[in-house]
């Protein structure tokens, strides 16, 4: 149900309009995992690296950023493909604290 309210004060009025009861839409049907929902469809780079610090995850948008395709960024160290040497010893020490 559709209902639309009215508000006025003195010659300014504004509507406010409550839907009520209207049923959710419905699931949007994926075969991808969620993973791969959110990369395929991103509009930033994103960027996965499993607990070792290897990359398992390299967006489309990943590829125009970093001029890396997928399949030359995954398996790699996220440290020697995207960190600059000037930053890797700090990741990888943050990396050790995790």
């Amino acid at each position: 149900m559709l209902q639309v309210a009215p508000r006025c004060l003195g010659s300014t009025c504004s509507h406010r309009i409550e839907i009520m009861n209207a049923p959710a839409p419905p699931p949007v049907e994926s075969s991808l995992d969620p993973i791969e929902l959110i990369m395929s469809t991103a509009l930033d780079a994103v960027v996965v690296m499993n607990a070792s610090g290897v990359i398992c995850g390299w967006s489309g948008q990943a590829e125009a950023v970093f001029e890396f395709t997928a399949d030359e960024a995954m398996g790699h160290p996220l440290g020697t493909m995207i960190v600059t040497e000037r930053y890797r010893e700090a990741h990888s020490a943050g990396l050790a604290r995790y």
